[in-house]
């Protein structure tokens, strides 16, 4: 199969989107598809063996196209001039789908004439109008008419897609009720590099620490349920919480809420890492947590990379009681459930896995059985297959009139 991946990211990156997508196209090439990945051209001279840390398949092809956003001339932040160059572009590689997880340019991409429309498949991490509803307590005249936009576009990308990939069941089934579309679907986790896994487990054996070490890896949006956590500290004595990831403004901010709650001298404060050596600080830790909260994109939608690296890495986890996270683990088999925004229910959990070194272990070696089937090149091969039957449906409807 030839598969056409494009975003208005440039791609490589060291945020989530372009990570993620160059995990996607790198699992799509090692499970046998040729992949054209066509996204604006990076500013950096990384490289994809500096992200992901290994090579990447030799059947993925970068089209890295003109990016005038980075010039004084063009004062916009638009992706019009990357949705030109891709249209002219596309014709040449004869491809037999796209792929795209950018809402507008798939909805831009769908509105083309019939005759130069290629089949679209959406790879989707949320109801974006619902999330934009979420993040706004009250809403402007402008911000009303951005989301009845946003509404639109979605309703558009849902209902004419050829097929959606959607992180979580709960995400299928609430585009279907709000959307009322019948287009074909997959609920597809995302998953983890398990070469880098396997890499960081083989360097060296993990030693406890003392005190123990708490670990949060990742963003530090608000929804992720960071505020819980520094609150449940309040409640937990003997460790250390190690907080890696986010930027220099989200950091002063939490910060000043552990000062205020005098927790500061438990924590220790660690800003991004290179995305390859992530498995490498997930091995330095004795558990790991994913707070969250109970926002829509946390609770039914969100499909956490962190949590399956985790989990690959054979660590006792501890994560939000929520759809999203039922639906991958079972409290007590794989990892410790706790209310979400409760912070005295995540400091039980943690100080029961602090008191329980057998429950801990426990834990963790059946979370690191299981996350043997959310690799990236499961989820590719899976979604490699669900597009090779909507084309076959479409050839044969096609062929019936």
């Amino acid at each position: 199969m030839r598969l056409a991946y494009l975003d208005p990211h440039p791609v490589p990156g060291t945020a989530t989107v372009p990570l993620q997508i160059l995990q996607m196209v790198d699992a799509f090439g090692k499970s046998g598809a040729e992949v054209h990945l066509i996204t604006p051209r990076p500013a950096h001279p990384l490289t994809p063996a500096h992200i992901l840390g290994h090579p990447i398949s030799p059947q993925v092809h970068f089209h890295h196209l003109f990016d005038p956003r980075h010039h004084w001339w063009f004062p916009s932040g638009s992706n019009q001039p990357f949705f030109w160059q891709a249209s002219r572009l596309l014709p040449k590689l004869a491809v037999d789908a796209l792929f795209v997880r950018n809402i507008r340019l798939a909805a831009r991409l769908l509105q083309q004439p019939p005759g130069r429309r290629l089949p679209l498949f959406f790879d989707t991490h949320e109801l974006f109008a619902n999330s934009f509803r979420e993040a706004h307590y009250t809403l402007s005249l402008g911000q009303r008419l951005k989301l009845r936009r946003l509404s639109q576009t979605e309703a558009l990308v849902y209902q004419r897609a050829n097929g959606l990939l959607c992180t979580t069941p709960h995400l299928l089934e609430d585009i279907r009720q709000t959307y009322q579309t019948t287009t074909p679907g997959l609920a597809s986790p995302l998953g983890y590099d398990a070469e880098l896994a396997a890499n960081a487990l083989a360097e060296s054996p993990f030693q406890p620490n003392r005190p123990p070490v708490l670990l949060f890896l990742g963003s530090l949006h608000a929804w992720k349920g960071i505020s819980t956590l520094l609150e449940a500290m309040v409640m937990v004595d003997g460790a250390i919480l190690k907080m890696v990831g986010g930027d220099a403004l989200r950091h002063q901010a939490l910060r000043q809420q552990a000062q205020s709650l005098g927790v500061a001298d438990k924590i220790q404060w660690v800003q991004a890492i290179p995305p390859a050596q992530r498995f490498r600080m997930i091995h330095t830790a004795d558990i790991c947590l994913l707070p969250l909260s109970h926002r829509a994109i946390a609770s039914r939608y969100t499909s956490p990379l962190k949590l399956f690296e985790y989990m690959a890495m054979g660590k006792p986890i501890i994560t939000a009681n929520l759809p999203s996270m039922r639906s991958l683990l079972e409290d007590g088999t794989h990892a410790l459930l706790a209310e979400a925004e409760d912070a005295t229910s995540l400091a039980t959990a943690i100080r029961t896995l602090l008191d329980n070194p057998d429950l801990a272990h426990r834990l963790a070696t059946a979370a690191q059985t299981l996350a043997q089937n959310y690799t990236w090149e499961k989820r590719a091969a899976q979604i490699l297959a669900f597009i090779t039957a909507q084309l076959s449906d479409t050839t044969r409807t096609v062929n019936a009139q």
